[in-house]
């Protein structure tokens, strides 16, 4: 039975699921929709020779396991920025997002799962489309700044106004949509 509440037992929990259904690999073609992943301490070995592997050129994304809000996640892209000894859920910065209107978001969506075997599943049809309050840049000098790389509301409410995004007039509060405004936007692209 899966129940994770955090992040890194929610990675565990995929890991284990690639396992059971007979792949060796959680980024091969059937399971690559996540991020390349590492729980520390547990995975330092393997998040070194991938850091390695890449140079140090690529950015990572830092998150505690069992915080909420955005509270310790940060982008990297130093080995040295990377608190070896301490639980961590480090994954592989995508760093070329899709962005609406130059911002970053992401989606919060709600299931629930009735049955396993059948396997039944509800989404609720209308989630949350969450969006950075400022527009996103790959740039490494940008990495430190929040409002550009987390999509978390508490976060991004604190944006001076003055650097706040112009989102395309869909609804009147363009901190958020619902995922049926999101698809709007997208017909009509």
């Amino acid at each position: 039975t899966l129940c994770s509440v955090k992040k890194n037992e929610l990675w565990c929990d995929f890991k284990v699921e690639v396992l059971m259904h007979g792949c060796s690999d959680s980024h091969n073609e059937q399971f690559g929709f996540i991020p390349r992943t590492y729980v520390l301490p547990q995975d330092n070995k393997f998040l070194r020779q991938a850091w390695e592997k890449n140079l140090g050129k690529e950015k990572w994304i830092i998150k505690p396991p069992a915080s909420a809000r955005g509270t310790g996640i940060k982008v990297v892209h130093r080995w040295a920025q990377i608190p070896k000894k301490r639980p961590l859920v480090v994954q592989k910065y995508i760093s070329q997002p899709y962005l609406i209107n130059g911002s970053k978001f992401d989606l919060r969506l709600y299931v629930l799962v009735t049955s396993i075997n059948p396997l039944r599943i509800y989404i609720y049809d209308d989630g949350l489309v969450r969006f950075a309050s400022v527009k996103y840049s790959g740039d490494m000098s940008s990495l430190n700044d929040r409002y550009m790389h987390l999509t978390n509301y508490s976060i991004n409410k604190m944006t001076v106004s003055t650097r706040r995004m112009k989102m395309p007039v869909l609804v009147k509060d363009t901190s958020g949509w619902t995922v049926k405004t999101l698809w709007t936007y997208l017909r009509k692209k």
